[in-house]
């Protein structure tokens, strides 16, 4: 009896396409809110699988990524700073600092746009500009831009991965794929935004030298 129950729960259960259709927007939402760029590559590769929509998750992952850089950027401007760089690297925080008070030197908009795509300093230069000059319209407006660039760039390259990835390895299960597709992606953003940090930390010490 208890093995027919549980068959009988395997067959009646939901699909992950199912639970796609049915909650896609907030799963988005809320991963690419916590997770950021790693989520946003992993919802195109949904998509390019046929599980989400492009529109849907191109809005979606616009909002969460708008929404997680305000709720940082209030924090920064409005908690001390100490208590809020403890959540990451003081070294990396610092280095930033320098970095960007040296090369960029206030100007928000190109540090806010070529930030976003340095995987690993976006937290970091967001800190920066709450702690800085620039009001909260003009980083709403300089963020907004630079966000639907971010979104833009990193839509074709999660499309591109998921279709590299489908060429490379065949699988029969479509969901089989796409979770280990998933994983994949979480791995390399990982990887990159490891040596990603080690390649800023020695680029800004060598310059400071």
């Amino acid at each position: 009896m208890e093995l027919e129950h549980f068959l009988t729960l395997i067959d009646n259960s939901v699909s992950m396409s199912e639970l796609l259709i049915l909650y896609g927007g907030w799963f988005v939402f809320l991963a690419v809110f916590f997770t950021g760029e790693t989520a946003v590559l992993a919802s195109f590769v949904l998509v390019e699988q046929g599980k989400l929509s492009f529109g849907l998750v191109w809005v979606v992952a616009l909002l969460a990524t708008l929404c997680a850089d305000m709720f940082w950027f209030m924090m920064g401007r409005f908690f001390p700073t100490p208590r809020i760089t403890n959540r990451v690297s003081n070294k990396m925080f610092t280095a930033v600092q320098q970095f960007l008070d040296k090369v960029i030197q206030k100007r928000f908009f190109i540090m806010i746009l070529c930030m976003k795509f340095f995987i690993g300093t976006r937290l970091l230069v967001i800190l920066y500009c709450a702690r800085s000059s620039i009001s909260t319209t003009r980083f709403v407006v300089y963020n907004s831009i630079s966000t639907g660039i971010y979104i833009a760039v990193l839509s074709g390259l999660g499309l591109l991965l998921s279709e590299i990835l489908s060429k490379l390895f065949h699988s029969n299960n479509s969901e089989v794929f796409t979770i280990a597709a998933i994983i994949i992606v979480v791995c390399l953003v990982a990887v990159t935004n490891v040596f990603g940090k080690k390649y800023f930390l020695s680029r800004v010490t060598a310059d400071g030298r």
